[in-house]
């Protein structure tokens, strides 16, 4: 069996394993990450004559590579349920490129086009928004800065800001204790 790792759509290592692989995995092994090694990867191999298609693609990126940003929220860092929501990161020297991420998801960041800050809007907001957001200001989509400081979004729900109280006890309380 024969394995081939493909970089940005050009052909980067040929492993010719030894001896069986286990469970079909074989290693390609990235000296240092740099600008040049940070990108889009995927594999293939070949049984017999026959090559498979290529692999789902892995993105690779490298950061600490230029200045922190800093991240920013409006119109404050908590919010009720159905508010709309902005994100400001913004760079000191300009940039072309800059995304948001939240921590704990492994889908895409989000991306905004700016010189010297962005703007990432959200809303309505839910309590699937609450979390932890950091920014990154990049050249190209694989070499970014180093991250900003966090920022945590707050969004309380309709049963948070509903406090009727009835008597002695809030409505918010007896909910809780049925």
């Amino acid at each position: 069996m024969e394995y081939q790792l493909h970089f940005e759509g050009g052909l980067s290592a040929l492993e010719r394993p030894k001896s069986r692989p286990v469970m079909n995995w074989v290693k390609f092994p990235i000296p240092a990450m740099t600008s040049h090694t940070a990108g889009q990867y995927r594999c293939s191999y070949r049984s017999g004559e026959l090559w498979s298609e290529l692999s789902d693609p892995l993105e690779l990126v490298v950061t600490g590579l230029y200045d922190t940003p800093t991240l920013s929220v409006e119109p404050r860092s908590e919010v009720t349920s159905g508010e709309n929501v902005t994100f400001r990161c913004q760079l000191a020297t300009a940039t072309s490129t800059f995304f948001l991420l939240k921590a704990g998801q492994s889908s895409r960041p989000q991306l905004r086009y700016g010189n010297l800050w962005a703007e990432f809007h959200l809303g309505p907001v839910t309590p699937a928004h609450r979390g932890t957001y950091r920014c990154f200001g990049s050249y190209n989509n694989h070499a970014w800065s180093f991250p900003s400081k966090p920022v945590k979004l707050l969004v309380k729900d309709y049963w948070d800001s509903y406090e009727l109280t009835t008597g002695t006890q809030s409505q918010k309380d007896i909910i809780q204790n049925i």
